[in-house]
């Protein structure tokens, strides 16, 4: 993750997420809808920082950290 972002997601460069299964097959379907939810998360945050500078939801709003 781009080092604005990581807030965003705990702090981590990497993201990672389990497939639960053993399955090539599932693992492909389960990786694109992953990958997709990533891609959109990750636009909803760039978009947070240009209008806010921050990229957690709960800076926008005022909630403490």
């Amino acid at each position: 993750m781009p080092g604005k972002m990581r807030p965003a997601f705990g702090g981590k460069a990497l993201w990672k997420v389990s497939l639960n299964t053993k399955s090539a097959a599932a693992a492909h379907i389960l990786f694109l809808q992953a990958n997709a939810g990533l891609k959109q998360e990750v636009e909803e945050i760039r978009d947070r920082i240009k209008a806010t500078g921050e990229p957690l939801l709960h800076s926008v709003i005022g909630l403490a950290t």
